[in-house]
């Protein structure tokens, strides 16, 4: 009866430890479901010490916070968080990167687990000391940091550290001018991550051991502890303020190899500038009082990394060690054209922030909307960034790249005489501008094109030379389709008034690279050479079947668009109604997506190994095969919407495979494969995944076929496919669906059950 069922299904009335107990609570991935028994006791002079409490998170994924595993009704003795903690274990397993502990909830009277706990300083023990555990609170109350936890002192009080090392791996943050001193002795700071927010600091005369840490300083943080040693990997970040940076003051430049070489390559140092908004100039970061290493900027450049970030328009800025102070600072001096000279000539000092002409290697920023000109070689590998539509002419006759990387925004302009590309490397956001008399290519040259969402505005330059001994070859093309959000067609990229190199799309496909990157959905897309108006322009399009041999070979090249045969990883469409022959006893290319639609059929006339491809077969359009072939699955994935045809002679199941159903309103036409295969070398249709999805159906319960085999070569059984991996989804009103196999007929079927009849109770 209903009655008895819930008397099954009630809670515990009393739960009474008793002798030694141990509880174990197994988390799923999202944690755990709350028991609510109904009275904690404690029986026969047990106490909480002998009970053993442990938290298996072996399956757990989800993120930090509190999961109550037990909330009982009622607390028959008294129990509390202090007394819990006397318990015989608190014992958490298989945490991974986690951190997790339990507690008892005073106030709910539950046992909770808190996992990745934020352990906050309160105080509360009024002695300033780390270790005592009264000064913190965040999980159990009153219990002092331990490895990984995350430790927020925002209080603005002095805390005094442990001596020695801290818990491994710990992440501070100090904030609201609260301070983490070692007054002496040593500190090891043992992988910790610490946060120093302005105003707050590390100070006091001890010896800090900077042991495999990651210290970030906000500007602002003080630093004045008395030695500084580096150890093992070491990260410095500086995060910049509006003005620049507070000065940190430790007191002596220490590095000790500990387990590595007592090496400045095992330092990171990076600033972040995105909060500065000051002009050029030195920066001190850090300025130590003594130097017990003879560190200088020679070896200090040799650091692990030396990384500004978010520099904005100070592109050229560096770190380096000031030799004479013993400091580490920040050069803020990107090379600037500001055209203070008025000439509008790049070697003019006058026309640069600082009045320095860029030197080889440098980052120039041409960003004001001026015309700036210069004649012959530009300086060694300089990079010049042109935007805000600034122009870069040649002055005179000629301007030579020299190992140049030239970036063009939109708007910007490449005009003058004659550009001889010389080892250059070229970049043009859509919307950029090139109107030269003559575009050189000589040397090495890269040539990179950045889409905007509608294609890209083309690019004019009258002649097209190639020189200096350069073929074709030694030139790079790469488009960039990230931003672009538009169909298929032909782009034009670059259009040259004459072609005096006598260029042909035969040669041109014979480049150093012809590279399209970010296509997406149009993968199949293609750089070629337009004979006819002398242009380079970007094919886009899908790996697409369009027939042209007239052999109905997938291996012809002349059948697909750009005559090219579908590579691994492309997404391809067969979608002309035609029949595609698979002729090859083989793999497709690894990892392909075929899209099957429009009526059409990719039919194997041998062994079609799907070789870990995903084929998505609409309604109307099938998978075929000749009599005594058939399809090796091969790790590969097939989804069938209804209406799709399977006629495929062996169907073979080889390593992981999945198989997706989407059903129609009124169910799904039944697919009519022959033979129902697994492959030897260890498959098993525990290896099968199949999935039916019932977001379309509107039907009534019953049974669907949804493929009906003629023969089970593999003697298949209804227990052992229950093996496989079985799903339905989005089933509605239709939950409780299964998948079955009728092991008579062989035929895969989807169950749909009828609703569970409604009791109603009377009194």
């Amino acid at each position: 009866s209903s009655q008895q069922l819930w008397k099954a299904v009630r809670p515990v009335a009393n739960w009474e430890q008793k002798g030694n107990n141990t509880f174990t609570f197994n988390l799923g991935a999202a944690g755990f479901t709350t028991m609510t028994p109904g009275a904690f006791r404690l029986g026969g002079g047990a106490t909480i010490a002998n009970a053993t409490y442990t938290a298996d998170l072996a399956s757990y994924t989800g993120g930090g916070g509190i999961i109550t595993l037990v909330d009982f009704g009622s607390d028959a003795v008294g129990m509390n968080n202090a007394t819990f903690q006397g318990a015989g274990g608190l014992n958490v397993i298989n945490a991974g990167a986690n951190t997790a502990r339990f507690y008892w909830d005073d106030a709910t009277e539950a046992i909770t687990l808190n996992v990745n706990p934020t352990v906050i300083w309160d105080a509360g023990a009024g002695d300033g000391l780390w270790t005592s555990a009264n000064n913190w609170t965040g999980g159990p109350d009153n219990q002092a940091p331990v490895a990984n936890d995350t430790v927020v002192i925002s209080s603005g009080d002095t805390v005094t550290s442990i001596v020695n090392s801290m818990p491994g791996n710990v992440t501070v943050n100090l904030t609201g001018n609260s301070t983490l001193t070692r007054p002496s002795s040593v500190i090891r700071l043992n992988n910790a991550t610490i946060n120093v927010g302005s105003g707050s600091g590390l100070t006091g005369a001890g010896f800090w051991d900077l042991d495999d840490a990651d210290i970030t300083f906000d500007n602002g943080a003080v630093v004045t502890m008395g030695n500084w040693e580096q150890k093992d990997v070491n990260t410095f970040t500086f995060n910049l303020g509006a003005a620049g940076f507070s000065t940190l003051m430790p007191g002596t430049f220490r590095i000790d190899g500990g387990s590595l070489s007592a090496d400045i390559a095992n330092a990171t140092y990076t600033v972040d500038m995105a909060a500065y908004t000051g002009g050029t100039g030195t920066v001190t970061l850090v300025d130590f009082a003594a130097d017990a290493v003879g560190m200088n900027n020679a070896t200090f450049q040799g650091a692990g990394g030396l990384n500004v970030i978010n520099s904005g328009a100070y592109s050229g800025s560096y770190l380096a060690w000031d030799d004479a102070t013993e400091s580490i600072v920040l050069n803020i001096m990107p090379p600037t054209w500001d055209g203070d000279d008025g000439d509008g000539l790049w070697n003019t000092a006058l026309n640069w922030s600082a009045d320095a002409v860029p030197l080889a290697g440098e980052i120039a920023l041409i960003a004001n909307g001026d015309t700036v000109s210069h004649a012959n070689n530009l300086p060694g590998a300089v990079t010049v960034n042109l935007s805000g539509n600034s122009v870069l002419s040649t002055d005179g006759a000629v301007i030579r790249l020299n190992n140049a990387n030239i970036n063009v925004a939109s708007g910007s302009s490449l005009i003058g005489a004659f550009w001889d590309m010389n080892n250059g490397d070229l970049t043009f956001d859509d919307g950029a501008i090139a109107t030269m008399a003559n575009w050189e290519n000589k040397g090495n040259n890269t040539f990179t094109f950045n889409l905007g969402a509608a294609g890209f505005s083309t690019l004019t330059p009258d002649g097209f030379l190639i020189g200096g001994g350069a073929t074709i070859a030694n030139a790079i093309y790469t488009v960039d389709m990230a931003a672009y959000t538009g169909g298929t067609g032909t782009v034009t990229l670059v259009d040259y008034t004459t072609d005096f190199a006598s260029m042909d799309n035969a040669t041109f496909q014979g480049a150093g690279g012809l590279n399209v990157i970010n296509s997406g959905a149009n993968s199949g897309s293609f750089l070629a050479w337009d004979d006819a108006t002398e242009s380079i322009v970007l094919n886009i399009m899908p790996p697409t079947w369009d027939g042209d041999a007239g052999d109905g070979l997938w291996t012809t090249a002349l059948n697909w668009s750009g005559d090219a045969v579908p590579v691994a990883g492309e997404t391809v469409i067969i979608a002309n109604g035609d029949i595609v022959e698979w002729n090859l006893n083989g793999n497709l290319p690894a990892g392909l997506t075929i899209d099957v639609s429009g009526n059409s059929t990719l039919h194997s006339s041998s062994v079609l190994r799907l070789n870990s491809a995903t084929i998505n077969v609409a309604s109307g359009s099938a998978l075929t095969s000749d009599v005594n072939d058939w399809f090796d699955l091969a790790g590969g994935s097939v989804c069938f919407e209804d209406g799709s045809i399977n006629t495929v002679y062996f169907w073979e199941h080889r390593n992981s495979n999945t198989f997706t159903f989407k059903l129609g309103a009124t169910g799904f036409t039944t697919l009519n494969p022959i033979n129902f295969r697994i492959a030897g070398g260890g498959t098993t249709i525990a290896n099968a995944t199949y999935i039916v999805d019932m977001a379309n159906y509107t039907g009534v319960p019953g049974t669907i076929d949804l493929m009906d085999f003629v023969a089970n070569a593999s003697g298949v059984t209804a227990a052992s496919f229950q093996t496989a991996t079985l799903s339905v989804i989005n089933a509605g009103a239709n939950t409780g669906s299964t998948i079955v196999f009728d092991d008579v007929n062989h035929i895969v079927q989807l169950s749909i059950p009828f609703p569970a009849p409604t009791v109603v109770m009377f009194r």
